[in-house]
């Protein structure tokens, strides 16, 4: 827990992020996969001398004597080959692979298994429909959250909070607020006080954050381009490639990281700006 308090904040990641989102950010597996690898990769290693290794002799005796039915690290081991479809340790003993061959296989195996675990897990949180859950890579981070402009560094790095607390709903909106809240909170937008506080709301239709929006918008536009004919979409499919654009595109355009990068970074600066505006706006009326 303390280590993926330290990689939230590293990340800029809100500490109230469900742990798919997480991962599909940060492209990371949980610590349990890679303990698995470890005991695996030092199995490989005790399968691999001549049958008269004490380790390999050791290895034998207690898969053979007690196999599944004691608690001993080659048991565990037995589950863990069971998990991700391995081959059991007692075949692997018996007709070792070379060490390479045999960390591809591992790697190839736990990666799978987690892979497909944390997408499932991550359909399952309705706060999570903004963000790509196919995205997910085992050691590759997200996207939107690579900075490739070394000379705006700096200033993305700034910006990169507010996406990453809207794209994963840890951002608090009026609406949250009251649904789960029981202090009978409003859900009313503060700013325009015309209707409920909805992402979309903030984002696309709030009056009083239009002179925020309306350049960056056309900025958006400009880097879509004729691939993507952003003014002419709806509401929601405009949010959708505003808060993840590389889930929206097809295979093609997935490969022009540039182009990519450019509408992302578009996208950053209208949260960042609308939630500078947003907070200033939030602080008057407090202060009334």
């Amino acid at each position: 827990m303390f280590l993926e308090k330290v990689l939230k904040q590293i990340l800029s990641i809100s500490l109230t992020t469900t742990d798919p989102a997480f991962f599909i950010l940060s492209g990371l597996v949980p610590v349990e996969a890679i303990i698995h690898l470890r005991a695996l990769s030092l199995f490989g290693n005790i399968a691999l001398p001549d049958d008269s290794s004490i380790e390999k002799r050791l290895a034998y005796r207690q898969l053979t004597i007690h196999g599944h039915t004691r608690s001993s690290w080659f048991s565990n081991l037995a589950i863990i080959t069971t998990k991700y479809e391995l081959p059991n340790p007692m075949e692997i003993l018996m007709d070792p692979v070379s060490k390479s061959q045999w960390k591809t296989i591992t790697i190839r195996a736990v990666y799978a298994y987690w892979g497909r675990r944390i997408k499932q897990q991550a359909l399952t949180y309705s706060s999570l429909k903004y963000l790509s859950v196919d995205h997910y890579n085992p050691w590759k981070i997200h996207s939107f959250l690579r900075i490739t402009e070394t000379q705006t560094r700096s200033r993305e790095v700034n910006r990169l909070p507010v996406k990453t607390k809207i794209v994963t709903s840890t951002y608090s909106m009026q609406s949250t607020r009251a649904a789960f809240n029981n202090l009978n909170v409003d859900p009313t937008c503060l700013l325009c006080k015309t209707s409920s506080e909805t992402l979309e709301h903030f984002i696309l239709h709030c009056t009083k954050l239009q002179h925020m929006r309306f350049q960056i918008l056309h900025d958006i536009a400009s880097a879509c381009g004729e691939n993507i004919n952003f003014s002419q979409l709806c509401s929601r499919e405009q949010l959708r490639i505003m808060l993840d654009v590389y889930s929206t595109v097809d295979v093609v355009h997935k490969r022009n990281t540039k182009y990519l990068a450019e509408i992302d970074r578009h996208t950053q600066r209208l949260c960042h700006a609308l939630h500078c505006e947003r907070k200033n706006y939030s602080h008057f009326y407090l202060r009334e």
